[in-house]
């Protein structure tokens, strides 16, 4: 299953509005915002329940995993579903599992998964995390009801890191510590290294170098413990790309038939039966693209890829925060005592 999928549902006084880009989305928030109504209609829809009283717009078969279910083993229920967008409200232990991490990896499905714990065992973007927010509509006065992304962007100026911990250990690592060559950069061997990293660290503001697309299981770990006051003495800013072969090709290091247009709407090619994540498919085309000569490995980066014109290539798709990092010597007297980690 692929490309990006479209939501309507409504009845005479709500309608829920909201498109899918990728495999696995995750629904927070609090209670009382409107996510179980959501799933509720969704199951009586599908299930030809005389209690139907929302219609249902989409181009995807759906299907509603809900109370309903609990007498029977997850397993069966989910078994012979194809092709589809499945819906799990929360409290559903089961999606903690590795054996439910395993079936989401193949079968080809797209999931919608209501909870407030992180599920590290899924590879799911920080970007996909949302919660439930209404507004009242106009013309019919229904209340909408849509998607809001949970973490956003910010922008930031003028941060004198002192200390770059990459996520990865292979080849974006290499290139980055030659890259920052006026700032340390250590790797912290795999995502769910990267908080034990920071804590260890002698240093007081750290630039986080992440693969977005699998990442999002740890934000809010890592957002909580900081945002807390945990660790006062630390200012965090996370950068996380949807990897590094994605910054090499949006860098245009590589040539390949359709690029800008796989760049815009990864959505469209990504067949979520064949990359769990966005990062294993953009580290393929990455592969499938280098020249033979200079040909790209994640575990072994090439001394091509930190020849000059390469590292200007990826500099100018850079944040300007990373460019002005490259260029200078990191002042770190200048950063103070905070709480506050950032994502850029």
């Amino acid at each position: 299953m692929k490309g990006q999928v479209k939501f309507r549902i409504y009845d005479k006084d709500n309608e829920y509005r909201f498109t899918l880009k990728r495999n696995i989305t995750i629904i927070q928030g609090e209670s009382g915002t409107g996510k179980t109504t959501l799933l509720q209609a969704m199951f009586n829809s599908m299930s030809g329940s005389s209690a139907v009283a929302y219609t249902v717009e989409t181009s995807a078969n759906y299907f509603a995993y809900t109370d309903a279910y609990t007498n029977l083993r997850w397993e069966t229920v989910l078994a012979e579903i194809t092709d589809s967008v499945i819906f799990i409200e929360e409290n559903n232990r089961f999606v903690y599992s590795n054996d439910f991490a395993k079936y989401v990896k193949k079968s080809g499905n797209y999931f919608v998964i209501i909870g407030r714990k992180p599920l590290k065992g899924l590879p799911y973007s920080w970007q996909e995390i949302y919660e439930l927010v209404s507004h009242k509509g106009s013309g019919d006065l229904r209340r909408i009801y849509e998607f809001k992304e949970f973490y956003t962007n910010f922008t930031f100026t003028d941060y004198n890191f002192d200390l770059v911990i990459m996520e990865d250990s292979n080849a974006g690592f290499a290139f980055f510590k030659d890259f920052f060559n006026n700032v340390p950069v250590i790797s912290a061997n795999g995502n769910g290294n990267v908080l034990n990293t920071i804590l260890a660290a002698d240093a007081s503001n750290i630039l986080c170098i992440v693969d977005g697309a699998a990442f999002g299981s740890y934000l809010q770990e890592y957002y909580d413990d900081f945002e807390n006051g945990r660790h006062y003495n630390k200012r965090i800013t996370i950068w996380p790309p949807e990897s590094f072969e994605w910054v090499l090709l949006k860098a245009g290091v590589f040539t390949c038939k359709n690029l800008d247009k796989i760049l815009e709407n990864p959505s469209d090619y990504i067949e979520c039966s064949s990359y769990a994540s966005w990062e294993r498919f953009f580290t393929t085309l990455a592969e499938e693209s280098s020249e033979a000569q200079w040909k790209y490995n994640k575990n072994r980066l090439d001394d091509y890829y930190l020849t000059s014109g390469i590292k200007k290539k990826v500099n100018d798709v850079l944040p300007k925060e990373l460019q002005d990092l490259a260029k200078k010597k990191t002042d770190s007297g200048k950063t103070g005592n905070t709480t506050k980690m950032s994502l850029f």
